[in-house]
């Protein structure tokens, strides 16, 4: 067996994150292995910059031209989704490449960013494994679509279905016509969570493919409970540690967890807010003393380790989540973690055991109320429960087992 991994990158964001744990699963098996990217990391052996020979110069610009003008097409249609889209109208990987590697099945993560136009996906005849990170696979265009957006993801893209303040060309209607014809592949879909999997399966493009449902794998052993933060913990009775990893990103809760403090949190002196991710601290709460930001942690860090087990507990409010890294590596560190109702990082959790679920602004007072009537011993013991699930669901030689069977399976199909 032999597998091409295709994504944009190993080496920026979650997605890369997450293929790049899915490479080290597959070398633990010795799978045979190579991979494809528009923007190369240096950190694997066997990565291509599009394709095997020629100038890596030339086809990291050819890969930045494909973006720079992929993006320009925006300009032909005002959308109130923008940010959060990718057309691949325009890519740099053709194919034809594909097709031509020793490559059984070509394992598709990340694919946006310029590197290959939904054309050319059409145009792959070996067997296709989908890692669905986010909707996007799915969708006409979008990354994320609200609950409130989801007509046409299931019902087509359509002039009646069409938000009523988009205006233009309508880009999303054009690149869903054109992933419709990938129905005709032999395409699976790896969905991270139940959640994103049951969007996928209703929508028009989903319905007609098949889908299996695979958490990311965590390095377990990397990220772990640390001995000496645990006996700290044990000595430092009064205070109680929230950490929230998102920057000021709405979409990843921040509001939320400011309303928490604002409405809840600044009363209570002997509760501290750790907030990390992005650049800027938020200017309305630097002057509160239980208010602390530390920035940008690198991931899969020591530093970012030891930031984790310095928390009683993870917020992770997402409004849109397929799944959820930074919930899992918490976990896996023995922090319990707090995730919204209706996302797919709720799949991260036990409920009681390794976390809890909020649906709204005033439950998630409610909840943290709850973890702060905890005892010192109950709360050690839904740490101890969370390290516990993280290993047996997560590491690295369980995925590995489960990628492998998946692989296998869909090779014979």
């Amino acid at each position: 067996m032999k597998i091409v991994h295709v994504t944009h990158n190993i080496h920026t964001g979650g997605a890369a994150t997450y293929v790049h744990r899915v490479i080290r699963c597959n070398e633990k098996l010795g799978i045979d292995q190579s991979l494809i990217v528009g923007s190369p990391s240096g950190l694997y052996s066997r990565e291509e910059i599009l394709r095997p020979g020629g100038s890596d110069a030339l086809k990291i610009w050819k890969a930045r031209v494909s973006n720079k003008l992929d993006n320009n097409l925006n300009r032909l249609e005002f959308n109130t989704n923008r940010r959060h889209r990718s057309l691949n109208l325009i890519g740099a990987l053709s194919g034809k490449t594909l097709n031509a590697s020793r490559a059984n099945i070509v394992h598709l993560h990340w694919i946006n960013h310029g590197l290959i136009s939904i054309r050319q996906l059409n145009r792959i005849e070996k067997p296709i494994v989908w890692s669905s990170l986010d909707m996007w696979p799915f969708t006409g265009g979008e990354h994320y679509v609200s609950r409130e957006n989801l007509s046409r993801l299931k019902g087509g893209y359509k002039k009646d279905n069409r938000n009523s303040e988009d205006w233009g060309i309508d880009l999303e209607k054009y690149c869903f016509i054109q992933k419709e014809k990938l129905t005709s592949k032999k395409l699976l879909f790896i969905h991270p969570s139940a959640w994103l999997k049951d969007i996928s399966a209703s929508s028009k493009i989903g319905s007609s493919l098949q889908h299996v449902i695979l958490p990311p794998p965590v390095d377990t052993d990397f990220f772990r409970p640390l001995e000496s933060q645990i006996s700290d913990q044990e000595n430092t009775k009064s205070d109680f540690t929230i950490g929230f990893g998102g920057g000021l990103s709405g979409r990843k809760g921040w509001q939320e967890v400011k309303s928490l403090f604002l409405n809840y949190l600044v009363d209570h002196n002997r509760v501290k807010l750790v907030h990390f991710g992005g650049t800027k601290a938020d200017s309305d709460l630097v002057k509160f003393d239980n208010y602390k930001f530390v920035g940008q942690i690198p991931a899969e860090s020591q530093e970012l380790v030891r930031l984790i087990n310095q928390m009683d507990l993870l917020l992770f409010p997402s409004e849109a989540e397929a799944f959820g890294l930074l919930a899992q590596e918490a976990q896996s560190c023995g922090t319990p973690v707090m995730c919204r109702l209706g996302t797919g990082s709720v799949d991260t959790i036990e409920v009681n055991r390794t976390g809890r679920v909020f649906s709204s602004s005033a439950d998630l007072i409610a909840q943290i109320k709850y973890f702060l009537e905890l005892s010192r011993e109950e709360l050690s013991e839904m740490r101890h429960q969370a390290r516990v699930r993280a290993v047996k669901l997560w590491s690295y030689k369980s995925i590995s087992m489960e990628l492998f069977k998946i692989y296998r399976a869909w090779e014979k199909s």
